[in-house]
């Protein structure tokens, strides 16, 4: 007597599911782009204020330099204006439409520029800079002086440790700066997500 074997069938391999590289990006983007709208916000506000929130602090009379000030206006302006051209692309991606694609490689290569002018306008002005955080140092340590705080606990005068710290922040902003617009523009140069991108065009139709 013989007994027939059951085939056994063998499904077939799951494919993976297509990476929704254009969530992730988006996402990313308009979160960097909110963020650096409020930041830059801030940072124009601060200008303005400064003197104000220098004497509710404590630490008296202190006005930023000038140029410094126009500076700080100056990039935080055009930022604002990038920061708006990264959300709006952030968000026509999300969506899957090619005009996000393009607004966020020209917001890539804006801010590559920008980061670049930045440090180098940082390198140029460092002599302020040093000279104004000195003026902020002792007019700290006035300050602490009237809270009767120890001399050997107050920030030290050293315009040498001021300098280096001066230097490597601004080295250190450049290069964390540079690394999402870098992902940005790579990501959108990538053979494939630009046909992705050319597809995108069929779902506006």
């Amino acid at each position: 007597m013989t007994t027939e074997s059951t085939p056994v069938v063998v499904p077939p391999p799951l494919e993976p599911a297509p990476v929704r590289w254009h969530l992730i990006v988006g996402i990313l983007g308009l979160l960097y782009g909110l963020f650096g709208l409020f930041a830059h916000t801030l940072m124009i506000s601060s200008v303005f204020f400064f003197g104000a929130m220098m004497r509710m602090s404590g630490m008296g009379d202190i006005s930023m330099p000038t140029p410094l000030k126009l500076a700080t206006v100056a990039s935080s302006g055009i930022l604002l204006v990038l920061g708006v051209i990264l959300v709006v692309g952030s968000v026509l991606v999300l969506r899957r439409r090619p005009l996000g694609a393009t607004l966020m490689k020209l917001w890539a290569g804006a801010r590559v520029v920008m980061v670049l002018v930045g440090v180098a306008v940082g390198f140029l002005m460092m002599p302020k800079q040093i000279d104004f955080q000195m003026e902020m140092v002792a007019a700290q340590r006035s300050m602490l002086r009237e809270r009767n705080v120890p001399e050997d606990r107050l920030p030290p005068e050293d315009r040498e440790f001021e300098q280096k710290k001066v230097m490597w922040s601004t080295l250190g902003f450049g290069v964390v700066a540079l690394a999402f617009p870098l992902f940005v523009g790579v990501l959108f140069t990538n053979r494939r997500k630009l046909d992705d991108v050319e597809s995108w065009k069929l779902i506006e139709r």
